[in-house]
Order: C-alpha cells, then sequence, then structure tokens
C-alpha cells in the first residue's frame, strides 16, 4: 500500500503541481487513514464500509484539528480515491 500512496504523492507533485507543503499535508493525511483503518478500525483502507471515512474524519474534528487541516484531509481522501 505505501507503494501506492508513493505513486499519489508524484501524482500530486509532478503531474498535479502541488507546492511541497500541500504535497506533505496530503500524503501525511491518506497515512493516518491508512493506520486508523488497519490498526483502529480493522478494514482495508482501498475499500472502506459507509460511514469509514466519515467516523474518522468526525474524530479527527473532535480530537480537536484545525478546520483548515481537516479540509486537507478530506480533499486528499477525494482526490486518493479519484486516483486509486
Amino acid at each position: 500500500m505505501n507503494e501506492l500512496i508513493e505513486l499519489y504523492r508524484q501524482e500530486l507533485a509532478l503531474v498535479a503541481c502541488y507546492k511541497d507543503n500541500t504535497v506533505s499535508i496530503y500524503v501525511d493525511g491518506i497515512y493516518k487513514f491508512f493506520i486508523y483503518a488497519a490498526e483502529i478500525k480493522f478494514f482495508d483502507p482501498l475499500e472502506p464500509r459507509p460511514g469509514d471515512l466519515t467516523g474518522w474524519l468526525t474524530g479527527l474534528k473532535q480530537s480537536g484539528i484545525s478546520f483548515s487541516r481537516l479540509q486537507h484531509y478530506q480533499i486528499s481522501l477525494k482526490s486518493f480515491f479519484t486516483f486509486a
């Protein structure tokens, strides 16, 4: 799965021409979602069930994460699943 995320990183940096900071935030969000899926909720992160993505984002919101970071993670999930 790390290979797929690294291909996503390349897509963001080389094809979409996102700035390094944006790429870093997006990829960090994907890695965090994969950890949540595998270690906390025990589901395949490439095949989330209804509510898995919302559950992760809701948990982040409740943890006090900034609204802008939450938006970045939400956008990264959308673009990652479009890419994958």
